[in-house]
């Protein structure tokens, strides 16, 4: 958002480019959950059809989008807001003065509102990535069709699994210091350490993901091996075949 703001975007239009790449995010992670899910014979649930996938991805997108809309229909007065926050916090950091400040929500019942939509729209995508999980486990553990072989079977739920490392560790990264804040949101005052938790999340929850894609992985992580290793790796040898058309 740093560089929306150096191109002179206003800040109503960094929060919603903000918003908008959270929800991409989210899906992504529900889309991977599905995708794994559809990929099993037998499973009723599966999604097989485009059009149909992309409805569902539409709905919840642009869903999701909508019911944030009253939020920026009723912005509060920002000189108001930000008076009140001086009168919490006398001595905030030089940016509060040298930057631009946007207050999203003033008013109680702004806050209640936002606050309520967003744990909302959060427990929608889990509910969905919840029911593609129980879906997965039952076709792959429990219902098992005679119609994929052994080593199919196998393949799936190694797949299955590294799936869920690559998604559960980034997550972890960003729902610890979520449940941290909420529960010492109750103190009615300003707390430097949610907002240096919070923070470092961010920071490490793109290492994290990288990392848990390529650790995870036996190809990447194969890979990584052989350029530590240098020529400890397996080496693969390419043979050239050239083919002349002889008339």
């Amino acid at each position: 958002m740093g560089f929306a703001a150096d191109l002179g975007t206003s800040a109503i239009v960094q929060v919603i480019i903000g918003l908008a790449m959270t929800f991409v995010i989210l899906i992504s992670v529900m889309i991977l959950f599905e995708n794994r899910s559809s990929l099993i014979a037998r499973n009723r649930f599966g999604i097989s059809k485009t059009s149909t996938r992309i409805a569902w991805v539409s709905v919840n997108f642009f869903g999701s989008l909508l019911l944030l809309v009253p939020i920026f229909l009723n912005l509060p007065d920002q000189m108001k807001v930000k008076l009140d926050i001086l009168k919490a916090l006398p001595c905030p950091a030089k940016e509060f003065f040298t930057e631009p400040t946007f207050v999203l929500a003033g008013e109680d019942f702004g806050k209640t509102y936002m606050i309520a939509t967003v744990m909302f729209i959060y427990f929608n995508f889990l509910a969905q990535i919840v029911f593609f999980f129980v879906c997965c486990v039952y076709y792959l553990f429990i219902f098992k069709s005679s119609q994929v072989s052994i080593a199919t079977r196998r393949l799936q739920i190694q797949s299955f699994f590294g799936m869920l490392g690559q998604t559960l560790i980034p997550v972890l990264f960003d729902s610890i210091p979520m449940i941290v804040q909420l529960a010492r949101h109750s103190q009615a005052e300003y707390d430097q350490f949610n907002n240096n938790l919070m923070g470092l999340s961010i920071i490490l929850h793109n290492g994290a993901t990288s990392l848990s894609i390529l650790l995870i992985h036996s190809s990447y992580r194969n890979f990584l091996k052989s350029l530590v290793g240098g020529e400890g790796g397996k080496k693969v040898n390419v043979i050239n075949v050239s083919v002349e058309r002889r008339i």
